[in-house]
């Protein structure tokens, strides 16, 4: 049986394939496979058979995997936002840089075709040392989200040998927020410090807790998937990771976790891409980012 995406239900899953519950080894269908792994990891807490999420294994996700046994996923994702450097700067509404040759595209390092390459030099001030893509302005509206919304984001960053990955911070992607009290700090980002590149969350009071990380291995393809339903209140807002260093599809890496996504009621996200980093970091540092994506699923945005 063959069926499209919108016609099911969709249960909280930290399960491989986020398209389909019960796929459990990402192949788009649910099959025996699928059910002797989740038979192997009954009645512990494995996330990756916890297909509802609640934390162990158990007769829930067993009939949860039941219930689309014998069903397959056709992909139906659609891009919203397609940042990739392919697309050229024009798809981007804000430009942060020094200069012209902070921020160009390159062929290599490149996934395929052009990637963005980001450099910041000591004293390139734009409201901190930075050198960013923006989406801020109504032409970028298809990447902005508002509270309800849910919406995955896709993309790859590359730290090359001159990237500084001591105890300073830097981040590498975030998701600003916008609204009634103006611009606001980004309640997620992507941050590189004590040689992790990890996603962190900022709170209203300005609390950052480290949600997930993994080494900052340099030069090589760092390939996130990041799925984020919006909402100021921590039992709605949630967030899933999915990450790859070695060339694969990104995996699962963090399970859902439920934070609040919006700092304020009424505000949005309009996300950025590039290099931010602490002002006492003086060396000429370099940053490539490609593939990045905002869409409706897992596979619209995936980098490939």
């Amino acid at each position: 049986m063959v069926i499209a995406a919108s016609a099911w239900p969709h249960w909280a899953s930290a399960a491989p394939n986020p398209n389909l519950n019960g796929d459990l080894n990402s192949d788009n269908r649910v099959d025996v496979l699928d059910l002797s792994f989740l038979l192997g990891k009954y009645a512990t807490n494995n996330f990756e058979a916890d297909i509802n999420g609640d934390g162990p294994v158990d007769i829930t996700d067993l009939s949860i995997l039941l219930t689309y046994y014998g069903k397959t996923y056709i992909p139906d994702g659609v891009v919203l936002f397609n940042g990739d450097a392919d697309s050229g700067f024009g798809v981007w509404c804000s430009i942060y840089r020094a200069a012209a040759d902070r921020i160009t595209t390159v062929t290599s390092p490149s996934i395929d075709g052009l990637a963005y390459k980001f450099q910041v030099r000591d004293g390139d001030n734009i409201s901190g040392e930075r050198s960013e893509l923006g989406t801020t302005g109504a032409a970028c509206s298809s990447a902005h989200a508002f509270e309800g919304d849910e919406r995955w984001y896709g993309f790859s960053v590359y730290l090359p040998d001159d990237f500084v990955t001591d105890a300073r911070w830097s981040d590498v992607t975030q998701w600003k927020e916008d609204g009634t009290g103006g611009n606001q700090s980004p309640p997620l980002d992507v941050q590189v410090m004590n040689n992790r590149i990890g996603l962190t969350h900022h709170s209203a009071s300005k609390v950052a807790t480290n949600l997930w990380y993994a080494p900052a291995t340099k030069n090589v393809w760092h390939n996130f998937v990041v799925r984020i339903k919006y909402s100021p209140v921590s039992s709605i807002g949630f967030i899933e990771l999915y990450y790859s260093a070695d060339g694969s599809e990104p995996k699962p890496a963090m399970p859902r976790r439920y934070v609040s996504t919006l700092l304020y009621e009424g505000d949005y996200i309009k996300p950025r891409i590039g290099y931010y980093r602490d002002a006492s970091i003086a060396t000429t540092t370099t940053l490539y980012v490609d593939k990045y994506k905002i869409g409706t699923s897992f596979d619209a945005v995936r980098p490939r």
